[in-house]
């Protein structure tokens, strides 16, 4: 209805749509790792679990090296390469553009809908420097 602070109708109603964005940050971590690398481990229904290699590639990397604090993925592990995890193989066809800001906002196959055993587990090598430009320049007063 019309309120005693507003004229001319409904041409004035205020309104105010909220979403409630369910972010990972906290539920995510890598193991056996080193510094910038591991097994990629992700929380859910009160357990951690692993993540299958199937369709997991650098753009899929990228996102999760953001999301831990880093600047990029320098590269997209598979098949174990920091060793095989325990529980339950969460994650599979992981699907990212690389351009998210949260993993939550990439496409999988579903909670636990997977056909992967732990020597697919993924693994991620971040780093924290911006990616390297390289200029020469040329016809100046040294070689």
């Amino acid at each position: 209805g019309q309120s005693q602070y507003c004229t001319g109708g409904h041409s004035q109603d205020a309104g105010v749509v909220c979403s409630r964005k369910i972010s990972w940050k906290a539920s995510m971590k890598l193991v056996n790792s080193t510094n910038v690398g591991g097994r990629l481990v992700v929380h859910y229904n009160n357990t951690w679990g692993t993540v299958c290699d199937e369709g997991w590639d650098i753009r899929d990397a990228h996102v999760v090296c953001r999301m831990l604090g880093f600047h990029h993925a320098i590269d997209a592990k598979s098949t174990a390469f920091f060793g095989e995890g325990a529980g339950p193989v969460w994650l599979s066809n992981l699907q990212c553009s690389g351009n998210e800001s949260d993993i939550s906002e990439c496409s999988h196959s579903g909670w636990g809908v997977q056909n992967c055993d732990h020597n697919r587990d993924v693994g991620v090598v971040c780093t924290e420097y911006p990616q390297t430009q390289y200029v020469r320049l040329v016809d100046g007063q040294h070689p």
